[in-house]
């Protein structure tokens, strides 16, 4: 878990996001799937690299990577973290 100074909204989002994903996945029919992907900081997003001190950022190619890994892979419920 990622934790930043003034972070708290953007935690409970991101606890909320994670809780209904992994809980919606037991109730989906039909071989519907539901995932999350939760990047870091991305190389992208200068902008943001004072909010999260010590954090190395990701290359958007990763973030990239684990989004096709969500869609075409066969799980469901999972919160790909992109490190």
């Amino acid at each position: 878990m990622t934790r930043i100074l003034m972070g708290a909204n953007i935690s409970t989002m991101n606890g909320a996001i994670n809780g209904f994903v992994k809980g919606a996945a037991i109730e989906l029919e039909n071989g519907v799937r539901i995932n999350a992907v939760g990047p870091d900081i991305v190389e992208e997003s200068t902008v943001y690299f004072s909010y999260f001190p010590g954090h190395v950022p990701v290359a958007m190619s990763r973030v990239a990577q684990a989004y096709i890994k969500s869609v075409l892979g066969g799980q469901t419920g999972q919160i790909y973290k992109v490190l």
